[in-house]
């Protein structure tokens, strides 16, 4: 899923993560499946400062064992890009909208939500 705009896929596991996401950086991840040759996200998340300890979490929290990853600027950039990947892969993003980043008041960027 190119579509996405993050590298990987990765496989998730804590020697993987640790050695390709950088500590303390947001960011954004999709969860899924790969074959050998092709990603299937079926999570999309974000991390508004840390997004190598999300990753971690979930390595042993969840069924998926692949992730791509993306870096942001700031938790703005992050939750732009969520509301991006929300709109543009509804099968995958099920349930609510994004929330904005604790203690600001940023719009979606799509839907102005």
């Amino acid at each position: 899923m190119a579509g996405l705009g993050m590298h990987g896929p990765f496989e998730l596991n804590h020697w993987t993560v640790d050695r390709v996401i950088e500590k303390a950086v947001p960011g954004n991840y999709a969860l899924g499946l790969y074959d050998g040759h092709k990603f299937e996200a079926k999570f999309i998340g974000r991390s508004d400062d840390d997004l190598r300890h999300v990753l971690i979490e979930h390595c042993s929290k969840c069924n998926y064992g692949y992730f791509k990853a993306s870096y942001a600027a700031n938790a703005r950039e992050a939750y732009y890009m969520q509301c991006r990947n929300y709109h543009d892969y509804p099968e995958i993003a099920k349930g609510a909208h994004p929330v904005c980043p604790e203690g600001t008041i940023l719009r979606c960027p799509v839907c102005g939500k």
